[in-house]
């Protein structure tokens, strides 16, 4: 009895995995072994010459390009993670690394492809929704001619080339649902962990250890005449903080909802418990609003008992409501003067800056109403307009609050177009791909597409309010999204096959029954 006691949370383990093949575990040894081994040369070569970095990161390149050509999956999970934390910026700053994501993105994207197309023999998967984003990718190009700033704009295409190639990446490989499941595995995991750290420090009021980078907590202001800690995790500011949380987070609540094993369903109810306490850590209303928002849509959609919802969020308002943030519901508060007069709008500096910001977007794609004024150039051309508007008192460049009219004023109508359209795509063909599982009884899967919807509107509520700062997070969700039917199409394929061959053996049955006759 102690040993089949023992033995069962490690089944349950095993079971997490979602049937990892005998192949995936002695690739994950042989990993392990590697590093092994790259951490003992770089103990050698690191105290033994000035060129011990390069060595060490050169031999652990070929032992990483090694495993990708066998498993690229290894190597979408490993960017998946590190691109959502944000460790080439956290290993830049905390320790002094080069910024690595052009060159880890680039170098695993052409592993992949040799695995696709040398190893496996496949043609590279790319559709329409692909098509239209590398037609979003040029009105970029376009809208950098005539840039006042033509380096920031190039540096920007070089951003969405990177985060076009993590996408292309993923298409190729979640034809396997079991990676396709993995992958929203890793994201929840990232979110969570550094949703945890920042939780901790919130209830604990330890600030002064960040965890090298990974959870940052300065202070902000809160309400007028009251300034307090807001963590913003591994990136700089709160509000995108809480925008990535809240990407991640319906596909956390989704595994806690649905899931049908007991043990990843307690893991997706901590971890919707940690993303969402620390979107409300972050003192954000746009979080708060998308929070309501996308909750309101998980209900409906999961047709819980609204009485029941109603008794435990009270339930929940009782008790959470001494754990909350100082001056929280104040800051709350503040929204309420969204639809108040416009001299009250003047009394909150935030809403007279952003207001400033909103009208001067709008003014620039006036002005330049084809191509913009270049991408990552509004905040050059924002004092020009500033001092003509003269609602803003704070004489410094700015940043468009609002992805979709920066967007505008920095691409155009071309890039307004190309960006609805790829949207458009994602959606529809995450409309088409739940009819398509319906049709075949795999109403398993649809939980897992509602996650990454849901997750893509909460990204695309939350920026109304907020800029394209950290692009990265939104091509991220997209691939996400992008992969919904490169793994329905695949299910619904590997299905009617099954059918086929059942089909041709009855025929063979029939036929050999009507010759014995």
């Amino acid at each position: 009895m102690r040993g089949e006691a023992v033995l069962k949370p490690l089944g349950a383990i095993s079971r997490f995995a979602y049937g990892w093949t005998v192949g995936y575990r002695l690739s994950l040894v042989l990993l392990v072994a590697l590093t092994a081994i790259g951490v003992a040369i770089a103990s050698y070569f690191i105290g033994t010459t000035t060129f011990g970095f390069l060595i060490v990161g050169g031999v652990l390149a070929v032992i990483l390009a090694g495993l990708v050509m066998l498993k690229p999956e290894l190597g979408v999970y490993l960017l998946v993670g590190f691109v959502y934390l944000n460790l080439s910026d956290v290993l830049e700053v905390s320790f002094g690394f080069p910024s690595v994501n052009k060159w880890l993105v680039g170098f695993l994207f052409v592993g992949t492809l040799a695995n696709r197309i040398v190893v496996n023999r496949r043609a590279i998967n790319f559709r329409a929704t692909e098509w239209a984003m590398v037609l979003f990718g040029l009105t970029i190009l376009f809208s950098s001619i005539d840039a006042q700033d033509r380096a920031v704009a190039q540096s920007s295409m070089l951003d969405w080339v990177k985060d076009f190639l993590l996408l292309v990446m993923f298409i190729q490989v979640t034809y396997n649902e079991r990676i396709w499941k993995n992958l929203q595995w890793t994201l929840i995991l990232s979110g969570a962990f550094i949703a945890g750290l920042s939780a901790f420090q919130m209830l604990t009021g330890s600030f002064d250890f960040e965890f090298f980078g990974l959870a940052k907590v300065p202070v902000h202001q809160i309400v007028s005449g009251f300034d307090s800690a807001r963590v913003t995790g591994p990136l700089d500011d709160p509000n995108f903080y809480a925008q990535i949380l809240l990407m991640v987070l319906p596909l956390a609540a989704y595994r806690f909802l649905s899931d049908e094993s007991a043990l990843r369903r307690t893991v997706g109810g901590v971890c919707t418990a940690l993303l969402a306490a620390t979107v409300i850590f972050t003192y954000s209303r746009g979080g708060f609003l998308a929070l309501v928002i996308v909750g309101v849509l998980i209900l409906i959609e999961r047709r819980l008992n609204p009485y029941l919802i109603g008794a435990v969020g009270l339930i929940l308002v009782i008790v959470g409501s001494p754990l909350l943030p100082d001056m929280y519901l104040n800051r709350l508060g503040t929204l309420t003067e969204l639809f108040g007069s416009r001299i009250s709008l003047q009394t909150e500096r935030s809403f007279r800056g952003r207001t400033s910001e909103l009208i001067i977007a709008a003014q620039m794609f006036l002005d330049h109403p084809l191509t913009g004024v270049g991408v990552g150039n509004y905040e050059e051309n924002y004092l020009d307009y500033s001092v003509l508007l003269g609602l803003d008192d704070r004489f410094q460049n700015r940043e468009a609050h609002s992805l979709y009219l920066e967007l505008a004023a920095e691409q155009g109508f071309l890039g307004v177009i190309t960006f609805s359209a790829v949207i458009g795509l994602l959606f529809a063909g995450m409309r088409r791909a739940k009819k398509n599982l319906l049709e075949i009884n795999r109403k398993d899967l649809l939980p897992w597409i509602y996650g990454i919807q849901y997750g893509l509107t909460s990204y695309l509520i939350t920026s109304i309010f907020l800029h394209s700062a950290y692009a990265r997070y939104l091509w991220l969700i997209i691939a996400f999204a992008a992969s919904v039917t490169v793994m329905a199409n695949a299910v619904v394929a590997e299905h009617q096959a099954k059918a086929d061959d059942e089909a041709m053996k009855n025929i063979s049955f029939t036929v050999e029954t009507f010759k014995v006759t």
